[in-house]
């Protein structure tokens, strides 16, 4: 019984040791699988990338992401929540219009610890492998930076579900 419950904690442990938190901006944090590669650092664009077995998990950061953001900010306090969500309504659908227009399947709207944002399962046309795949996008608007988290996989199983959603809920905002 000893034996089972010592190899059980190793494991545990061993998984746990895996994880790789990475801090996106002040107060906020996501943990990846394992280490992913920082394929872009300037000064208002991050992203990080991990191909991990049949999944990757991606993470983009875009800094200054709302025009006029010192012209919101003296606005702000006079906005009601309706007028507040309209302003950021309009960076997401430029957004979604931009980028899954022809390749999504849903869209809807996600808030997380009182941010607005939205969450996207788009199915694009991979050519050369003649195929498509399953992607899943959340977008975060946390003062003026863009959070955008993405997973994707050509063949869902419940292991992808599980990383996917374990990705998903690993983002920390405080």
């Amino acid at each position: 019984m000893k034996y089972w419950i010592l190899t059980l904690v190793i494991v545990l442990s061993v998984n746990v040791q895996s994880q790789v938190k990475k801090n996106l901006i002040q107060g906020v944090s996501i943990s990846f699988p394992s280490a992913p590669k920082q394929t872009a650092n300037e000064a208002d664009f991050q992203d990080y990338l991990l191909i991990s077995g049949s999944m990757y998990f991606q993470v983009s950061v875009h800094r200054n992401a709302l025009p006029d953001y010192d012209k919101y900010l003296s606005i702000k306090d006079y906005l009601t929540k309706e007028q507040d969500k309209e302003i950021k309504d309009d960076l997401y659908q430029h957004l979604v219009k931009e980028s899954f227009e022809k390749i999504k399947v849903s869209e809807s709207e996600i808030s997380y610890k009182g941010h607005y944002g939205r969450f996207i399962k788009s199915k694009p046309y991979h050519k050369d492998q003649k195929t498509y795949s399953l992607r899943y996008t959340r977008m975060f608007l946390i003062n003026n930076d863009l959070i955008i988290i993405e997973t994707g996989c050509f063949k869902e199983t419940k292991k992808e579900i599980d990383q996917r959603d374990a990705f998903f809920n690993s983002l920390e905002i405080n």
